[in-house]
């Protein structure tokens, strides 16, 4: 498992102006995630402390973020009694620019997708993740998904190869 590594000589991490509710470290992306009762939401690369983003979340107090065990799913408590699921797989789309797209995954398909449906991109950026898109779609168009393999019995799932 990673582990953080703090050094007492460092300055402190100080992005929130009241209480810091959570911190979550994503491995997978290298992001630390902090989490203030304000309700702004930091993404800070780690360990070069630099700002990857934040969210705001207006007139609600933050009370707890959880992460889902494959770090594709941000849940937020509120004080309000509710929560919201944020995608994490966005994180993975800067890769997507600088890697080969051969070493590209299902799941990075599923992200463009989720961020298009969005519509708050550039007319740019739209183009190039619209291209990608198209690339990865024709990649995967034959791949079939199976999260569970074990839990799967004869009869269950059927293929047919004409």
């Amino acid at each position: 498992m990673d582990r953080l590594t703090f050094h007492p000589e460092s300055a402190p991490l100080t992005f929130h102006t009241r209480q810091v509710q959570a911190l979550r470290y994503l491995p997978k992306y290298s992001v630390l995630i902090s989490a203030g009762a304000e309700g702004k939401i930091k993404f800070i690369s780690w360990p070069d402390r630099k700002n990857r983003g934040e969210i705001i979340i207006e007139g609600t107090r933050v009370t707890s973020v959880g992460i889902s065990p494959d770090g594709s799913v941000m849940a937020v408590g509120n004080a309000d009694n509710s929560f919201t699921l944020w995608d994490l797989r966005i994180l993975g789309i800067p890769a997507l620019f600088t890697a080969p797209l051969a070493l590209s995954r299902p799941d990075q398909l599923a992200a463009i997708n989720s961020l298009l449906q969005a519509q708050i991109l550039s007319q740019p950026l739209t183009n190039a993740l619209i291209y990608i898109q198209s690339i990865l779609q024709f990649r995967f168009r034959f791949d079939i998904q199976v999260s569970d393999i074990s839990a799967i019995r004869i009869g269950d799932y059927d293929i047919v190869i004409d």
